[in-house]
């Protein structure tokens, strides 16, 4: 009942052919879709929830707002989707941001971004963005978020 997503097929790949047989997995326990559109007209209707984990710091904004929207499709009432993303705590400041062992950028890969404006993305494509505090820091200091379909 797992589907996996990726705009890159060798990483879906790598991931059902090397990593799910070292766990003992059953590599036809999924399905898996690739393309650049977010286009999930063939997976099935109604999930309880999704992850996009690293996904947002990949992506300039239109093609979060279609991805979100891609989702919000997709789920089922009730339905919630996680992402994480890198934080800009400081709207008006528009310069490269230094982490531990990387720095992000709010034009560049890897993107960062205000909550306010992923919160009004989510907000012109039918979805409502909660912030979640995760209590322990996450591995690579990304933040999280609930977003949900506006029904």
């Amino acid at each position: 009942r797992y589907w996996g997503f990726d705009v890159n097929q060798a990483l879906i790949l790598a991931g059902v052919t090397i990593e799910l047989p070292r766990l003992g997995i059953s590599t036809d326990r999924g399905a898996y879709l690739f393309n650049q559109e977010f286009d999930f007209s063939t997976t099935a209707q109604g999930f309880r929830f999704a992850i996009s984990e690293g996904l947002f710091s990949r992506l300039p904004l239109n093609r979060i707002a279609r991805c979100v929207a891609a989702v919000m499709r997709r789920l089922a009432p009730g339905g919630r989707l996680y992402a994480t993303w890198y934080e800009n705590p400081d709207p008006r400041n528009f310069e490269p941001i230094a982490r531990r062992g990387y720095t992000t950028f709010p034009d560049a890969e890897p993107y960062h971004y205000p909550f306010g404006m992923l919160a009004n993305v989510c907000e012109v494509v039918g979805a409502r963005a909660e912030r979640v505090d995760t209590g322990p820091p996450h591995p690579r200091g990304e933040s999280l978020m609930i977003i949900t379909p506006e029904r």
